[in-house]
């Protein structure tokens, strides 16, 4: 799982999806930063249709969005 991938690994869309347990909607809404939370997380675009993301990005999105 991502928790293992080193920092600088690069990984798809889908990958974020199922670690940070989100729909396609709300993932996308944050890569694009239009989220209604004002949250973001920086992401890598390819193509208008691919997205990709660094392992760094999602765990930081992941400890300050989540608590328990």
């Amino acid at each position: 799982m991502i928790e293992e991938l080193p920092d600088e690994r690069i990984v798809s869309f889908e990958a974020a999806k199922q670690y940070l347990q989100i729909s396609d909607r709300t993932l996308r809404d944050l890569a694009a930063d239009r989220h209604r939370s004002g949250k973001r997380i920086p992401a890598i675009r390819v193509s208008n249709r691919q997205v990709n993301f660094y392992v760094r990005d999602l765990k930081q999105f992941a400890q300050e969005s989540y608590t328990g």
